[in-house]
């Protein structure tokens, strides 16, 4: 049944960027959640889509 499973697009993101892209994603998200940038700002920040940019949101939470 693991074999089935997928995995997250955080920890893809994780295995990606590593510890350090995560506290900058962590602040990326809380300036595109107060506004202070656009989505698409924010994903061109960090070096992602604005669609993974979004998956991200929603899978943190962010995005409610």
């Amino acid at each position: 049944m693991q074999a089935f499973e997928s995995q997250s697009f955080l920890d893809l993101y994780k295995a990606r960027f590593g510890n350090e892209g995560v506290k900058r994603l962590n602040e990326v998200l809380g300036k595109a959640k107060a506004g202070k940038m656009t989505y698409r700002q924010a994903a061109s920040t960090l070096g992602i889509t604005y669609y993974e940019f979004v998956l991200l949101m929603e899978e943190t939470g962010a995005a409610r």
